[in-house]
């Protein structure tokens, strides 16, 4: 991340450099005289920056034409939202974006003091604006449901941008389906692993079809997933739209191994749809003889 620090104090331009610096190697901080060639020559990184410390000694020694040219750059790192530390007070009392990105330090120490209390949060906001300006400059909007797109197409470089620039692991596109189902539906195991040690919500169910995660992965029949989800606590008994649960779905599809899976971890084999049959019922009822003799243990005699 870029820093500029544009002061006529060299004590506390050092001092800042060196915080910052260790703070994280990358960080490339630079630091200038206030001047009106200064102001030019650091034009190009404007855009770049996680932000920007102005401090002068005296603010009224500030020249005309170089209290004009630090309006111009306050006004657009107000509209690139990029904050300003800084005691000069015709910048913090700017009636149009002083409240907005200003940052007060009222001397050499004081602004020092603010700095370091608020660089974890700084490096934090400019990471994700940083990356919010990566996706629009590849042409990607910054919505959840983009969000799902790059998860469906199994891209992980896009999802991880998407997840530094702040998107929540627990938005949802835009049918209202949580982005641990897009995975599932997807196959994508490295993803799921991903999106449910990031925090994903296990058991939050889609407004399409009523599936929870661990569902969509037994309804595409990936017992990888399903061993996963069921080790993190996965319910087994959620009921979707057509009144289904994980054991109707495997047994529908004749997936034994699922069905065996499912049952020995705690799924009901008596929850009957809205048909109402069970999973043991649909079993004897088309002969899945296989089937039945894995549920027998678990079906409670009526």
């Amino acid at each position: 991340m870029k820093w500029l620090v544009i002061s006529d104090d060299e004590i506390l331009s050092d001092k800042i450099n060196t915080f910052i610096s260790e703070q994280n190697k990358k960080n490339k901080v630079f630091c200038a005289p206030i001047t009106d060639e200064s102001l030019k020559k650091y034009k190009k990184i404007f855009r770049d920056l996680s932000a920007c410390i102005i401090f002068t000694k005296d603010p009224k020694s500030i020249s005309p034409s170089v209290g004009a040219g630090l309006s111009a750059v306050f006004g657009f790192f107000a509209a690139e939202n990029i904050p300003v530390i800084t005691n000069n007070n015709f910048i913090l009392e700017n009636y149009l974006f002083g409240k907005e990105i200003g940052i007060g330090g009222k001397d050499a120490d004081d602004l020092y003091k603010v700095l370091t209390k608020k660089y974890n949060n700084l490096a934090e906001e400019a990471n994700m604006r940083i990356a919010k300006k990566k996706l629009l400059n590849r042409g990607i909007p910054y919505t959840s449901d983009c969000f799902g797109t790059y998860i469906a197409k199994n891209k992980p470089e896009i999802v991880h941008e998407f997840l530094e620039a702040g998107m929540s692991i627990n938005s949802r596109d835009d049918l209202g389906t949580p982005m641990l189902n897009i995975a599932c539906r997807n196959d994508n195991f490295e993803f799921v692993q991903m999106i449910y040690d990031l925090g994903a919500e296990l058991n939050a169910v889609s407004e399409d079809r009523g599936y929870t995660a661990v569902m969509d992965a037994v309804w595409r029949g990936n017992e990888k997933i399903t061993k996963y989800l069921i080790s993190k606590g996965a319910d087994l008994n959620t009921i979707n739209k057509e009144g289904q649960n994980n054991l109707i779905l495997a047994v529908g599809a004749n997936r034994e191994s699922l069905v065996k899976l499912l049952a020995e971890n705690g799924a009901d084999p008596d929850v009957k749809d809205m048909m109402g049959m069970s999973a043991y019922n649909y079993a004897v009822l088309f002969k899945k003889e296989r089937l039945v003799e894995i549920l027998k243990p678990f079906h409670k005699e009526i």
